[in-house]
């Protein structure tokens, strides 16, 4: 018959090393679940800064496409004013030739 004193000697270091297992995976389920919620956070905060900064982009975008449909647009303008003109001093010049 087994010695009760052996069968203690013998399952006692596998008893620690399982209580020792089952320590450190509930410590790392747990780090891990408080890193997700720390992180959960931060990940939607960051999503909507950057869909702001997105939409700040969108609008200066616009703008820019604006100012320049607008200095197209004076340039343009000018441009007829000039060749207005220039049309003007080659009939004045003709005619005083």
């Amino acid at each position: 018959m087994t010695n009760p004193n052996d069968l203690v000697k013998e399952n006692l270091p596998k008893g620690s090393t399982r209580l020792l297992v089952t320590i450190v995976l509930s410590a790392i389920i747990a780090v891990s679940g408080v890193y997700y919620n720390l992180t959960k956070d931060v990940t939607d905060y960051d999503r909507k800064l950057y869909a702001q900064c997105l939409e700040d982009l969108e609008r200066c975008n616009e703008k820019r496409d604006e100012e320049y449909r607008h200095y197209v647009e004076t340039i343009m303008h000018y441009s007829k004013e000039i060749e207005y003109i220039k049309k003007q001093i080659n009939i004045t010049s003709k005619s005083r030739k």
